[in-house]
């Protein structure tokens, strides 16, 4: 019996990146600065699809990178718990929800590195292809245990990575590469996926 795999349709033109002074309205809204290195989560207020070690992975590299900032949206209890422990708590911005995929939109491309690092992995992945469809570079923690679309939705390679278990933490966020922007091809590549589902 054959087998097809059909992919979770996205609407993908309701997503693409903002302009460039939506993006920087949206970051000075947060009180954010131009040359600040923007990190960023969105995700469901659900610990299992949210890690602590986002908020340590933060932590870390805050030490090193003194214009690292951390952006939640719709942080579960978990990661409230670690922002309020974290000694660099006043460069997490925390939004409680966003509405309207224009406002997402704007979020997305604010983000200079969308990271996914979640307990269960994504179901699904909408986040990360929202992400790449704004043309903002996607840093996925693998969880092979559960709920693992990352690895198929997040591509290993220039503007993208896939992080382990294996990986010290933070590795592949400060990593070569990562910090230009996507290439146009990635959105192309992700639109011509799911155009017409």
């Amino acid at each position: 019996c054959p087998v097809s795999v059909v992919p979770y349709p996205v609407k993908i033109a309701a997503f693409t990146r903002s302009a460039e002074h939506a993006r920087r309205d949206f970051r000075a809204a947060q009180g954010l600065q131009p040359d600040d290195i923007l990190l960023g989560r969105i995700g469901q207020s659900f610990d299992g699809k949210w890690s602590p070690l986002l908020i340590d992975t933060f932590n870390r590299l805050r030490r090193q990178h003194p214009r690292l900032r951390l952006l939640v949206v719709n942080p579960p209890p978990i990661i409230l718990r670690g922002i309020a422990r974290s000694r660099w708590r006043e460069d997490i911005v925390v939004i409680d929800r966003i509405e309207g995929d224009g406002a997402l939109c704007d979020c997305y491309s604010a983000i200079d590195i969308f990271v996914a690092i979640s307990d269960l992995g994504e179901s699904f992945g909408m986040v990360l292809a929202e992400a790449q469809l704004c043309e903002t570079p996607v840093v996925a923690f693998a969880t092979p245990w559960q709920d693992n679309s990352q690895i198929e939705v997040v591509a290993d390679g220039i503007g993208h990575a896939r992080a382990t278990a294996d990986d010290e933490p933070g590795a592949r966020i400060t990593g070569p590469g990562l910090a230009l922007a996507v290439a146009k091809a990635e959105r192309a590549c992700l639109a011509a996926l799911y155009h017409g589902l």
